[in-house]
């Protein structure tokens, strides 16, 4: 019982002293809130991206464009070069499989023409006098590793009567090694704004210890132990790690929830995948960690602080 009565008195010290000063005590919080917002935006960002990237890179596709002046037997030409090229590629890849799909000429300009309808291009294509789409393939690719899509590529790249070949896949393949430089500089920013957080902290505590000097030397001549005397500014350093990390993931639903509503407003239907993508928050796990984390080192800064100063307390 003495131990949770040390304790309870602990807590009430700090409350009393962050009522004694509130706006240094707010100013705190805040610095903290920014300090952790960044790294947790990071973090909910690359967990939002990576599911989409895996679903977009489910299925690449190859695209392979003839020249516009080929012949229409060309087409029939090219099919019987590339079909033998994906059998080789597919090999003994257990799951692999590939789709071919023709994509004439006509067909492409109708779709392009759809396409520029719905962007509120109406009749922009009429003045075209000719068709300056060619004829192409797509090549469908499942479960086949992005080397051999690559090598299958350059294959087909290689044959005869091909203008153009573009690997859909290859802007996925750049983006997933951004989001894993991206995951790494996470770390070391996480890493970073934690000893933000415990400069915040071991400051603030700093101060109150020097405004608290006479109480504390009073404390001192009755027989309060070094401990006793530190637990409060303890505590005051966990309560500022967690009122700032409780408002950094306040801040972070809201920045979330707005993004949400512009491109739900902006990008229509259309971007409705997107939308719901957007984070708003952390995992409940990864925001307790997120919160312990904080106040931990808010509880660290303190102590540390006020350890520091009472050895150099006569």
């Amino acid at each position: 019982m003495a131990w949770m009565r040390s304790h309870v008195h602990a807590v009430g010290v700090a409350l009393r002293g962050i009522a004694r000063e509130p706006l240094s005590w707010l100013a705190g919080v805040v610095v903290i809130a920014v300090a952790v917002l960044l790294p947790m935006l990071m973090h909910a960002t690359v967990g939002a991206l990576a599911p989409l990237l895996r679903d977009i890179a489910a299925d690449p596709e190859i695209s392979v464009f003839l020249a516009p002046e080929a012949p229409p037997e060309a087409t029939t030409a090219l099919r019987g070069q590339i079909e033998p090229l994906l059998v080789s590629a597919r090999g003994d890849t257990p799951g692999a499989k590939f789709k071919l799909r023709e994509v004439p000429r006509g067909e492409a300009l109708e779709r392009f023409r759809i396409e520029t309808e719905r962007a509120g291009g109406v009749g922009a294509l009429d003045a075209l006098k000719e068709n300056p789409l060619p004829d192409s393939f797509i090549i469908t690719a499942g479960s086949v590793p992005p080397e051999r899509l690559a090598q299958l590529a350059s294959a087909v790249r290689a044959l005869p009567g091909v203008d153009l070949v573009q690997l859909d896949a290859a802007w996925v393949q750049r983006l997933a090694a951004a989001l894993g430089v991206v995951t790494a500089l996470q770390w070391g920013l996480a890493g970073l704004l934690a000893i933000v957080v415990m400069a915040v902290t071991f400051n603030a505590t700093r101060v109150q210890v020097l405004l608290l000097r006479d109480e504390i030397e009073i404390a001192r001549l009755v027989g309060a132990t070094g401990g006793f005397i530190r637990r409060p500014f303890v505590y005051r350093g966990a309560l500022l790690g967690l009122a700032g990390s409780g408002l950094a993931l306040g801040m972070m639903a809201a920045l979330g929830l707005a993004l949400r509503a512009a491109v739900t407003q902006y990008g229509g239907a259309e971007f409705a995948a997107l939308a719901a993508a957007v984070p708003t928050g952390l995992p409940l796990v990864e925001s307790a960690a997120a919160v312990v984390a904080c106040v931990l080192l808010g509880a660290l800064g303190g102590n540390w602080s006020a350890w520091r100063q009472l050895r150099t307390m006569p």
